[in-house]
């Protein structure tokens, strides 16, 4: 029997950008769209419920430019690869299947079995 297998691996990368402050009382004070919680978590929330606006260039009304231009930093920022599992170990396995171009995140490959990563 004629068995399709390739050799593969998965890694975790992380990457980062420079911190930026922000300080939660100026948000506050807003008029429009204030932030209203007390934890750091719900600040958290509140700035990621943000992104989208701070990526088209609209910023809160009422914040200063400092704050506006620590908040396009945060979102629009290059980040750089700070940590990456493949220079740890050999995170390789065999997978067996059948080459199938539908399975775009696959790489064209369906895979029905494969062995544990090393």
């Amino acid at each position: 029997m004629k068995y399709h297998i390739r050799k593969a691996e998965s890694y975790w990368v992380t990457a980062a950008n420079t911190p930026v402050a922000l300080e939660s009382e100026e948000f506050k004070n807003l008029e429009s769209n204030p932030f209203t919680g007390n934890s750091p978590e719900e600040f958290l929330e509140y700035i990621l419920s943000l992104r989208s606006d701070v990526e088209d260039g609209v910023f809160p009304e009422g914040l200063d430019f400092e704050t506006e231009q620590q908040l396009k930093k945060l979102f629009t920022a290059s980040m750089e690869e700070i940590y990456s599992s493949a220079s740890e170990r050999d995170a390789s396995r065999l997978e067996s299947g059948e080459p199938n171009e539908r399975y775009t995140k696959q790489g064209g490959f369906d895979v029905h079995i494969q062995t544990e990563s090393n």
